[in-house]
């Protein structure tokens, strides 16, 4: 299980964003891995401020190895959630995309580790049940955290 603090770039405006990431890993080097990542920030955009706050759920399969104290992995990623911005606009995303990590284990089963993702995002502007398909963009995101090893 990984729990981490980091960065992000927004949903929908696409601006630098704080981020709290916790993934299950399943299989000590390779196997499926799910995630739940809450990401908070704000944006501007002309006149306009505001702040964003989304949620998302992913999926992926990793595959990695570990080597002395270090393990390294890569794998793909599919996910979907939901931001909120503005005056309540409630925006669906979805995102795909390869994530990485690299760990140090630090005590018997405990690991400091460093986790990103590259993945491209499709997000619709509106609401749930009015979406607008409005955007395509890149969201890089990266954590610091603590891996443990069950």
């Amino acid at each position: 299980m990984f729990l981490g603090f980091g960065t992000e770039l927004g949903t929908i405006h696409n601006q630098l964003s704080y981020s709290g990431h916790v993934e299950l890993h399943l299989g000590a080097h390779s196997g499926p891995s799910f995630a739940l990542t809450l990401t908070i920030g704000e944006w501007t955009s002309g006149h306009t401020q505001g702040t964003e706050l989304s949620l998302a759920v992913t999926a992926g399969y990793r595959v990695g190895f570990q080597t002395g104290a270090w393990r390294f992995f890569a794998g793909p990623e599919l996910g979907a959630g939901l931001a909120l911005y503005g005056e309540g606009v409630l925006a669906p995303f979805v995102k795909v995309g390869p994530y990485l990590g690299i760990s140090l284990e630090t005590y018997p089963r405990a690991f400091l580790a460093i986790e990103g993702h590259l993945p491209v995002r499709f997000a619709g502007s509106g609401t749930l049940t009015d979406p607008i398909p409005s955007s395509v963009s890149f969201q890089p995101g990266g954590w610091l955290g603590f891996t443990w090893a069950f």
